[in-house]
């Protein structure tokens, strides 16, 4: 139901913070367009190793639908390019992409990415940072990402690398 309806941002009080995960359908470019150009906004976006982000979410209590239809290997490889699906690439190139976002972290690096997120909006840095919805299960893959996943989320692996160059 939130599909059919998007907040009216202009209706957000200044200093409101909107928070979800713009992926799919639901992609931040195709529900609100025009938030890229508008100068009231600040964009933020965490990344994470695609590898890791895959077997996270096929280990976690919402990913095990993926599980119970296909098999790991399988069900791995559907989420190779999420990223880049969410972030427009292509058509944008990573550099491209990232640059519309006012702050890129990356949660394998949270404590600093947040640190650094609290000083550029003047606030200090918060005391600890807590992890929620950790990966409960094994899935039965590698820890390393096999070749056919690298070249199936090579977008991806192109924006974890902006993103970490961009944070160091």
């Amino acid at each position: 139901s939130w599909l059919a309806r998007p907040l009216h941002l202009d209706q957000l009080a200044p200093g409101s913070a909107l928070v979800g995960h713009y992926t799919g359908a639901g992609r931040l470019s195709a529900r609100y367009p025009h938030i890229f150009d508008d100068a009231r906004f600040r964009l933020v976006t965490f990344l994470r190793d695609p590898w890791a982000t895959a077997l996270s979410a096929l280990g976690s209590s919402a990913g095990q639908h993926l599980l119970a239809a296909r098999a790991p290997a399988e069900a791995a490889m559907s989420l190779a390019g999420a990223f880049a699906k969410a972030l427009d690439v292509p058509p944008l190139a990573p550099r491209e992409a990232l640059a519309r976002y006012w702050f890129v972290g990356l949660t394998e690096r949270l404590e600093t990415s947040m640190q650094l997120l609290a000083r550029r909006l003047g606030h200090a840095a918060p005391e600890a940072m807590l992890t929620h919805n950790a990966r409960t299960a094994q899935v039965g893959l590698p820890e390393q990402p096999p070749g056919s996943f690298r070249a199936a989320a090579r977008d991806d692996y192109a924006l974890y690398d902006v993103a970490r160059a961009r944070l160091e």
